[in-house]
């Protein structure tokens, strides 16, 4: 499981869509933040990608997934 939150200043995003990417850079999924700026994508063990896209901004986040690990990530935009 890889989640997280997603922030532009100290705020949550609320407007925005998160991507996963594999470690080819091909695309896997997407989804909208919800209201608190979360997401939460169930993948693979491997490396990925996570693509952060809001009104103001877009990130790139590189992770690796683990069996039965949760990984937690925070994004902050500015």
């Amino acid at each position: 499981v890889i989640q997280g939150v997603v922030t532009v200043g100290a705020a949550p995003a609320n407007l925005g869509y998160v991507r996963l990417l594999d470690r080819n850079d091909e695309f896997v999924a997407e989804m909208p933040v919800s209201k608190l700026g979360e997401f939460r994508f169930f993948a693979a063990a491997g490396d990925w990608t996570i693509v952060t896209l809001v009104p103001s901004a877009t990130k790139r986040t590189p992770t690796t997934a683990e069996l039965g690990k949760i990984v937690d990530i925070n994004i902050q935009l500015a």
